[in-house]
């Protein structure tokens, strides 16, 4: 419920204080217009490439579904260092699908060469590891 509200942006003053409005401000807003990048560079006082900004609508959606894909991906991981469930591993392999999905998406809107070797090079290396990390998991 509280994470619907966050997304919502809708009485936020009701339930938090006004230094934790401003944060979920950005975290929602990162989520539903930019992307994480967005919010990462924020917190961590970096520049965003000037090619985030004008980047396709395609990439603006994939990128702000995979940061709320990635908080899902990030509960899920907690409960169920907790909770026995064997429906986790569904779950799990439905992640790693989309994140692989999302991998083929950028590299079809960008080309394997802007992927891999341009501005967000670093990024995109990170997931492709990570990704590729979660495949051979479930193999």
């Amino acid at each position: 419920r509280l994470f619907v509200t966050l997304l919502l942006g809708d009485n936020l003053e009701d339930i938090l204080t006004l230094d934790l409005i401003e944060a979920a401000t950005r975290l929602r807003m990162a989520l539903i217009r930019h992307s994480a990048d967005v919010l990462v560079a924020h917190y961590a006082h970096l520049q965003l490439p000037d090619e985030l900004q004008t980047q396709s609508v395609v990439l603006k959606v994939i990128d702000g579904l995979s940061g709320v894909v990635i908080l899902f991906n990030g509960l899920t991981i907690g409960m169920s260092t907790d909770i026995q469930w064997t429906g986790f591993e569904y779950i799990e392999t439905a992640f790693t699908v989309f994140f692989t999905i999302e991998i083929i998406v950028k590299i079809v809107v960008n080309g394997i060469r802007e992927h891999y070797f341009g501005a967000e090079m670093r990024w995109n290396w990170f997931d492709t590891v990570v990704v590729s990390l979660a495949i051979f998991d479930l193999v």
